[in-house]
């Protein structure tokens, strides 16, 4: 299928790993002028190569942090004018309620609600200008299938998806598209850190966090990276112009909530 994005350029945030990577190697598939983004540059840049080896278009590394406005300065002058924007940044981490201080929360809220806000509004103008945009959010299932100890997520990632459905729905006009992408249990390294993190809260070894994990999903495995990114490549592409505002899980077919 041609997803008619050849030759467009793209800032995908939180780049040199995961699901950020994953639809970063999607777009660069597709012919799309990538601009890669991490703060670890050794990381970065090994990505950035094995990218490059694969790749029908150009791709920039900027080491970056985009939760701070210094770090969204330098990918902006990377790519001052993209076509499409993926907002992609680390989850807050796992933990019981009462045991998150104020400064977590507002750490967690500027990551992952306030930083892509304001990626969204640097570019949001030359998009509706141009009349071409698209937008993804990597978000996280619990924003609609929140737990007790995702509440961090949960709180900053919904947040977010309210602020984006609005602005979707006045900038859908102008052929720019605003989606969410909702993994659960995707085979990466966030799994792990859940896995770790679920052996001290159910008093498990790591062997049988991972198994819970595979239980949960309908499907009885783990999600690939390149799933996930099939699937972001998708919502840039110029045939999804008619697809905005939209939440999208991406979960195996259920999520019972065993870990």
């Amino acid at each position: 299928m041609n997803l008619g994005i050849k030759g467009r350029s793209a800032i995908v945030c939180g780049s040199s790993r995961g699901l950020g990577r994953a639809c970063a190697e999607a777009l660069v598939r597709e012919g799309v002028n990538v601009v890669l983004n991490g703060i670890d540059e050794s990381r970065l840049k090994l990505a950035s190569e094995e990218i490059l080896a694969v790749a029908d278009a150009r791709v920039i590394a900027v080491v970056a942090d985009v939760t701070t406005a210094d770090g969204r300065k330098r990918l902006l002058e990377a790519c001052p004018q993209p076509d499409i924007l993926i907002n992609n940044n680390a989850g807050p981490r796992p933990a019981a309620f009462e045991d998150i201080d104020y400064s977590e929360w507002l750490k967690a809220i500027e990551g992952n609600m306030l930083a892509p806000l304001e990626m969204v509004r640097a570019v949001l103008p030359g998009m509706r200008q141009r009349r071409f945009g698209r937008i993804v959010n990597i978000t996280s299932a619990m924003v609609t299938t929140p737990r007790a100890h995702m509440t961090l997520s949960s709180g900053a990632r919904t947040g977010l998806t309210a602020v984006m459905k609005g602005i979707s729905l006045e900038v859908a006009r102008f052929n720019v598209t605003i989606n969410n992408l909702l993994p659960e249990r995707f085979d990466t390294d966030r799994q792990i850190q859940m896995a770790k993190a679920a052996m001290i809260r159910e008093n498990i070894s790591y062997d049988e966090a991972r198994a819970r994990q595979v239980a949960s999903i309908a499907a009885r495995r783990l999600g690939l990276p390149n799933e996930f990114g099939a699937t972001c490549a998708f919502l840039c592409s110029s045939l999804a112009g008619y697809m905005s505002g939209q939440n999208i899980h991406l979960d195996g077919g259920s999520y019972p909530g065993l870990i």
